[in-house]
């Protein structure tokens, strides 16, 4: 692997680093962040496990994001305080992520994007 930076001795691949800094600073990844996490699990959990982080795949809904381990696992705090998603702010994620895809699919502009609150609610 060669190094990104004067003095870079880490051994992860780009796409992998970029993954990790992803899931360290955002409250999820999707799309193509998803699709690299899979491919680059090992490195990925290792860096996440380093920082006191778990990872947490939603594969239905082609989501990941990480979660801090629990003071109850360690006396160490993660460098992630931020709990992670409800049930309520995941399921609302994953209809959200479902009606872009259908809309991606149907070639619509996002200007023409909708979805209600009944939709949301369902």
């Amino acid at each position: 692997m060669p190094a990104l930076f004067n003095g870079d001795t880490g051994d992860m691949p780009v796409e992998a680093r970029m993954v990790a800094i992803a899931l360290k600073r955002e409250r999820y990844i999707d799309g193509s962040l998803y699709d690299h996490a899979r491919e680059h699990r090992e490195a990925v959990e290792r860096s996440l496990n380093n920082d006191m982080l778990r990872l947490v795949d939603n594969t239905k809904y082609h989501i990941m994001y990480a979660s801090p381990v629990t003071d109850s696992e360690t006396n160490i705090r993660s460098l992630k305080t931020r709990m992670s998603l409800t049930r309520e702010e995941a399921a609302t994620l994953a209809a959200l992520r479902i009606k872009v895809l259908e809309y991606e699919n149907q070639n619509a502009e996002p200007c023409d994007w909708l979805i209600s609150f009944d939709d949301i609610r369902a």
